[in-house]
């Protein structure tokens, strides 16, 4: 296989549903996105480990028609019952307010957080968030790491052979910021370097 010397460039994200790389460790989620389950009479409370896919899922539930509220204002807009989505809100009052008010609508909640239910401090948003199904996004599977590297790569218009990514396979953590993170390390190495990414630059860069 042709391997290519990366130009300069940051790879452009895309949230598009025709991007989407459908996989297990979403599949719950999946579910209520396909039709199979109704969304609960809440909502959702869904999370996981940063870069594991949420707001690529965010996007596909707001092409559906669903709302996607980044703050209190954008909730106390609303006047009639809906489902909105959240991505992540960092202030626990913030969000306790906006969950208040959809509820109050008789409205629903998918939230999409890297906090696990637990980690939550405000006692009232923790009784609200109760409220809502917990999905919990599973760290992904050996051959889903494998397809992630390559679609990673691929997004920096950098083509490595597939005993590069087997090389990487059996030395990392199965988790997605690891797959983010090896990728952009490796890939502005090449770019300075002026080096294709092979099993001995990959070892030389990350000291494996």
């Amino acid at each position: 296989m042709k391997i290519q010397i990366p130009l300069p460039l940051k790879s452009e994200i895309s949230y598009s549903p025709e991007g989407f790389i459908r996989n297990l460790e979403q599949e719950e989620v999946l579910n209520y996105y396909d039709g199979s389950l109704d969304v609960p009479m809440h909502g959702l409370y869904i999370y996981g480990l940063p870069k594991s896919g949420k707001t690529q899922l965010v996007h596909l539930f707001a092409s559906q028609g669903m709302k996607i509220v980044s703050c209190v204002e954008d909730v106390f807009k609303m006047k009639d019952q809906g489902t909105v989505l959240i991505d992540n809100l960092l202030s626990e009052v913030d969000l306790f307010h906006m969950m208040n008010h959809i509820l109050s609508l008789h409205g629903k909640v998918l939230l999409f957080t890297s906090f696990i239910p637990d980690e939550i401090a405000l006692p009232d948003l923790r009784s609200r968030l109760k409220l809502l199904k917990m999905i919990q996004i599973k760290n992904p599977s050996q051959e889903f790491m494998k397809i992630l590297f390559f679609k990673q790569f691929g997004d920096h218009q950098i083509t490595v052979h597939e005993d590069v990514i087997d090389f990487l396979l059996t030395r990392l953590q199965r988790e997605y910021g690891v797959i983010y993170q090896t990728v952009e390390t490796l890939s502005e190495a090449s770019t300075i370097n002026k080096r294709a990414i092979t099993i001995p630059f990959v070892k030389e860069i990350l000291a494996l």
